[in-house]
């Protein structure tokens, strides 16, 4: 989940670099809380080093604060995008004593 403005930036600033990924970004739904991009790791992982090298080489406080701030809404702290999904599972098969633990 990215915020609408973080996927604006994307589409203006990154399509051109990212061909693999304009598929993805161009599918994104909208959602309560932002926008949701859907591809596979491979796809977040080519998005992430791109979102990361515009950020590493931005010119300017407030350019490469606006890169940051997408790179960590890509990041999910920490986790790859299918580990909060896995959580969700688990938490509605604990529900029916499915889970061992």
């Amino acid at each position: 989940m990215i915020t609408k403005l973080a996927h604006q930036l994307l589409l203006d600033e990154l399509f051109a670099a990212l061909r693999g990924c304009e598929r993805m970004l161009y599918r994104a739904q909208p959602h309560p809380e932002g926008v949701e991009l859907s591809g596979s790791e491979a796809d977040f992982e080519e998005l992430k080093g791109a979102v990361a090298f515009e950020a590493n080489h931005a010119t300017g406080r407030t350019r490469r604060r606006r890169w940051d701030d997408v790179y960590a809404s890509l990041y999910h702290g920490g986790q790859s995008w299918i580990e909060p999904l896995v959580d969700v599972v688990v938490e509605e098969l604990d529900g029916f004593d499915l889970v061992a633990g």
